[in-house]
């Protein structure tokens, strides 16, 4: 069932999605669905958690050890994935798109999205460092988000049209240097080149 409604908001979003059409695939009755989930939201919240495990590739933990670098060109590369399988961003554009008709939906669906995404793995390891004194951040999840916002939609803004491979590799190490520089506390001073 999870699939057939991760299918139907993909490709519905979240208001024309419909539970009955999420049945049909399921090979189930609305009333199963109803019976089993108890209303369209909490299906829906069903799908964008699956579409959140989809594109972590794996359980991702980070080593509190590794270097601010590696993490960053390894956070790139899995949510850059999470961004081109084009299941959570169509879930969450949904979502934003009825967030004045239902700001307690929206809230929960952030709440997962906060919580679960790559970018709180990132935002967890960022708050460790900062703890540490490792890097110079205030607020980890803002940094992880406009990371995880840069390197998956800026995609769409940084790059001409029929980009190769290289043209997007070079743009996120770019965007990877930029951080490592922007986050290195100023007693550390810039890594050797």
């Amino acid at each position: 069932m999870t699939q057939a409604a991760l299918e139907e908001f993909v490709g519905r979003g979240f208001e024309y999605g419909n539970v009955n059409h999420v049945a049909a695939k399921a090979g189930v009755t609305k009333a199963t669905v109803y019976r089993l989930y108890g209303s369209k939201e909490n299906l829906f919240k069903v799908a964008i958690r699956s579409a959140i495990e989809r594109s972590r590739l794996s359980h991702w933990k980070i080593d509190s050890d590794l270097d601010l670098e590696v993490v960053l060109r390894d956070a790139a590369v899995r949510i850059s994935h999470a961004y081109t399988s084009g299941l959570i961003w169509p879930l969450w554009h949904s979502v934003l798109a009825v967030k004045r008709r239902f700001p307690d939906f929206y809230e929960e669906v952030l709440a997962i999205v906060r919580s679960e995404s790559n970018a709180a793995a990132l935002a967890k390891f960022l708050e460790d460092l900062r703890q540490r004194g490792l890097v110079d951040v205030d607020d980890p999840w803002a940094v992880a988000h406009h990371f995880s916002l840069l390197v998956g939609q800026g995609r769409e803004l940084g790059l001409p049209a029929g980009h190769d491979a290289q043209m997007e590799a070079d743009r996120v190490a770019g965007i990877v240097k930029m951080f490592v520089l922007a986050l290195r506390p100023a007693a550390q001073g810039p890594t050797a080149q």
